[in-house]
């Protein structure tokens, strides 16, 4: 895309979200889409992650991650998951994940899976649909991994999150943004359809809430007024919970 082009989509997206939000909305986006995140992507997650391959935060339109057609018509793309909202997140759940499986689904290059081998998960499971990115985390992990693995399972599996069974016991279910809301609509049907057991559902960037919302299986976990303010003003994106009881969809 030519200088001109680029500018010209730029300024056609900020009219559409001025129209759509108000000046308000505008300066918030540019406060934590612009600001708050170049400083988590350039200082702070090298700051956690020192190790980590530069590939890995390098982001991927869709038309370059080879879905083909059909699967990229409600592709999103590929961006990696701010380590320091990761680790929040991970530490206002409000359950003991001592022993819990960890599932990303739409994991990308398996950043989250490597923070979350941090945490006391008896396994690491990542699921990701384009074959170049599942190639290059699975060498990340294979590099970053054995330090923080202590005998724990991890994997990057090449798969379609949409009918992915997820494992027989407690879990808790990333989603940094992965998917568009029909897509979104049918991993959410699915999980809760083919899971044996309650989870719980960490979702980063929630473009779509009203697909979770909506299931009845799905019910939104408070956050207090003090981590809310702490994510309006640190974070680059809102995060949601949400308590799955399969028995109930």
């Amino acid at each position: 895309m030519s200088d001109r082009r680029r500018l010209g989509s730029t300024l056609d997206f900020y009219r559409a979200l001025a129209a759509r939000s108000g000046p308000i909305g505008v300066l918030t986006y540019v406060y934590r889409q612009v600001l708050v995140l170049s400083v988590h992507a350039q200082v702070i997650d090298r700051l956690i992650m020192r190790e980590e391959p530069a590939i890995v935060r390098r982001h991927v339109p869709v038309e370059r991650l080879g879905l083909g057609t059909v699967a990229a018509t409600d592709a999103v793309k590929y961006e990696p998951t701010p380590l320091a909202l990761v680790s929040w997140a991970h530490r206002v759940l409000p359950v003991d994940v001592d022993g819990w499986t960890f599932l990303d689904l739409g994991a990308g290059r398996g950043r989250t899976l490597v923070a979350a081998l941090r945490r006391p998960y008896r396994a690491v499971v990542g699921v990701e649909l384009s074959d170049q990115l599942v190639a290059e985390g699975r060498e990340m992990i294979a590099a970053l991994a054995p330090a923080v693995v202590g005998g724990r399972s991890v994997e990057l599996v090449h798969a379609d999150a949409t009918d992915f069974d997820p494992p027989d016991e407690p879990m808790v279910v990333m989603l940094f943004n992965p998917f568009g809301g029909d897509v979104l609509r049918r991993v959410v049907d699915g999980l809760a359809a083919r899971a044996k057991q309650r989870f719980v559902v960490i979702y980063v960037n929630p473009q779509h809430s009203i697909v979770l919302r909506s299931h009845p299986a799905y019910r939104p976990l408070p956050v207090s007024w003090r981590h809310r303010v702490a994510l309006a003003v640190l974070a680059p994106y809102d995060v949601e919970f949400y308590d799955v009881d399969p028995s109930a969809g």
